[in-house]
């Protein structure tokens, strides 16, 4: 199936969500497709300025004679998000029969019969994306480097996603890492700190915090850059976020007298000059993907992944 087609099976199965009132523009239709796909953060980050802002040009979409930029596919592709498109099937309260015809499509289309409408759908939506964007890779991370908003190789130019800016609000994903700074602090100054809110009256590591948190947003950035922009960049992150590991575990382990004593050291020793990256590609000196504050973020994502812990048992108080 081609996205032409899934679009209008879209329409045709899901016409109160996608279409709504009569008369909706294609854009809206496409829109609407794309949203039913996406959790509520990422539907509010969904821009579609890469793309024609006329409405023929969606109803080219729609019938097959325009092509969804390969950056803008890409970005949908990796925040198919399966609960989201549950509750949105679920709104549409199929009858059976409606159903029945449904199911008979998608296993038509090389569904299994184990899954259930929503997942069949949600995994032949990324089936029609990866082909779509394997008819048009960009190319490897290696031919490139960053330089300003860009990644630059020869006379190409890719612009970069937006960055993400830490503000009052938080990410899901920082909630471990939250937590265990939390944890430091609170072993550190000798008083129970279990919220964020209990920071207000203590501005040394409520300033602490403001900057393992930009930190940590400079690492997610590089993430997301080398995931939606390049083809395998999940990869070199894996790789680099591996040797940052590598490389900081025989210190992270060591006794420290606390926990802030640990978090300070490392975080000092991850970005001196002695301290080199062999294996990582996008560490190399010159590239422009990593810096001082990649380096630190990510030991926070590793932190969320369960390889690094502040607080030691055996530390010296």
């Amino acid at each position: 199936m081609e996205f032409y087609e899934f679009f209008n099976l879209m329409i045709n199965f899901f016409p109160a969500g996608i279409s709504g009132k009569r008369g909706t523009s294609a854009k809206n239709e496409f829109l609407n497709i794309t949203y039913a796909f996406m959790d509520s953060n990422d539907k509010k980050e969904f821009k579609i300025s890469d793309m024609s802002s006329k409405d023929s040009f969606y109803r080219g979409i729609k019938a097959g004679t325009e092509k969804i930029p390969t950056n803008v596919a890409r970005w949908i592709r990796n925040r198919i998000n399966y609960d989201a498109f549950s509750d949105f099937y679920d709104l549409e309260d199929l009858s059976d029969n409606r159903e029945d015809e449904l199911e008979k499509i998608l296993l038509s289309n090389g569904a299994s019969d184990e899954d259930d409408c929503p997942t069949a759908i949600c995994k032949l939506f990324e089936q029609i994306l990866d082909k779509l964007l394997s008819d048009d890779r960009k190319a490897n991370v290696e031919r490139y480097q960053i330089v300003g908003k860009y990644a630059v190789a020869g006379k190409k130019r890719i612009k970069l996603p937006n960055e993400l800016i830490p503000n009052d609000g938080f990410l899901t994903e920082e909630n471990k890492y939250i937590d265990a700074l939390l944890k430091v602090y609170s072993q550190d100054s000798g008083e129970s700190i279990k919220t964020v809110s209990d920071l207000k009256d203590k501005p040394i590591y409520e300033e602490n915090l403001k900057l393992q948190r930009e930190d940590f947003y400079k690492a997610v950035n590089l993430f997301r850059n080398l995931r939606d922009v390049f083809i395998n960049g999940e990869e070199y992150f894996t790789d680099f976020k591996d040797e940052t590991y590598e490389l900081t575990k025989t210190i992270i382990n060591r006794p420290f007298s606390n926990g802030m004593d640990r978090l300070n050291k490392t975080m000092l020793y991850i970005i001196e000059d002695t301290t080199k990256y062999t294996k990582s590609y996008i560490a190399s000196d010159g590239k422009g993907f990593v810096g001082p504050a990649e380096k630190r973020g990510t030991l926070h994502i590793l932190v969320n992944d369960g390889k690094v812990e502040w607080i030691k048992a055996y530390d010296e108080e």
